[in-house]
């Protein structure tokens, strides 16, 4: 499917922006899913973003007070979409749409040696990867600025352990994961229990049923022998933010989430959104309730 580019109406304004700039970014990453308040003013785009999609896999690239934001947003969240797709052509509209928004910026200084306008990226779930991998491409990139930050929420892991040396020594990033999100343990290495890699089989084939993207025929889940990368953050079962993530509380966290097996896969889908409406209609996402709660908050007002 051909990309296309459009730009955002940035008209309903009804909130401020999140108090943090991570708070920032993870307006912009509920953004790529969709423009509505009150992730858009949270985001504090200074003008309307634009929207780049190809395929399933989306963008939203724009100026705010903070530097220049680019939001990644991948369709589904199967082995297939993420690790076998040809993202090439997204990241060469991105490039593109990124020479036009920095084009706004100081154009007296070289991209490599200043400080002009900071880029950060972020994204949530399988756009978090996109992020990181987009991030490798600047590195690789004369003509264009390295980011600043990336931020990412709800990501499965991206590469094995030496991707991740390399990555933490040219990247500065943070990933946050929440309480009972299984995701960012995706996909399973050898360390996993069987019983952990069981309940990944089972959330992937239900989700190929329920988007009818991908076939469960003769499928199993692979083990990649796969590590995190950046600062990892958890989120608590009471919302608070745990800046040191041991392999202690990785393993307390396994058990927790194979002890709920008896919930509904849905439940687990709620531990991994960012943004999930409650019945109130406000934000209910465990990753909003703790890094912007006063997003939440204004979206009842």
């Amino acid at each position: 499917m051909s990309s296309y580019k459009t730009s955002v109406s940035t008209n309903k304004v009804a909130a401020a922006a999140a108090k943090t700039l991570d708070g920032r970014l993870l307006c912009a990453s509920s953004l790529a899913y969709g423009i509505r308040e009150p992730y858009l003013s949270g985001a504090g785009f200074l003008s309307p973003p634009l929207q780049i999609t190809k395929g399933v896999n989306s963008c939203l690239i724009g100026r705010t007070r903070d530097g220049i934001v680019i939001a990644f947003r991948a369709g589904g969240f199967h082995r297939d979409a993420l690790y076998n797709n040809n993202n090439k052509g997204l990241a060469r509209e991105v490039r593109k749409a990124l020479q036009e928004v920095l084009s706004t910026c100081d154009t007296k200084s070289k991209y490599k040696s200043t400080r002009r306008c900071k880029l950060y990226l972020t994204g949530h779930s399988k756009g978090g990867c996109l992020a990181s991998l987009f991030a490798l491409e600047l590195l690789q990139s004369p003509d264009l600025p390295n980011p600043e930050y990336v931020c990412t929420f709800g990501a499965p892991r991206v590469g094995d352990a030496e991707f991740g040396s390399y990555y933490q020594e040219h990247v500065l990033q943070t990933a946050y994961e929440n309480h009972l999100d299984m995701i960012p343990f995706f996909p399973p290495s050898s360390r996993d229990s069987p019983k952990m890699t069981s309940l990944m089989e089972d959330l992937q084939k239900d989700e190929c049923q329920t988007s009818k993207s991908c076939s469960t025929t003769g499928h199993t889940t692979k083990t990649w022998e796969y590590a995190p990368i950046g600062t990892r953050k958890f989120i608590s079962r009471q919302g608070e933010i745990v800046h040191h993530v041991s392999r202690q509380l990785d393993n307390q966290r396994i058990r927790e989430i194979e002890g709920k097996t008896i919930l509904r896969l849905g439940e687990f889908r709620q531990a991994h959104c960012s943004s999930c409406p409650d019945t109130s209609g406000g934000c209910s996402g465990g990753y909003f309730k703790a890094i912007a709660p006063e997003i939440c908050a204004s979206a009842y007002v």
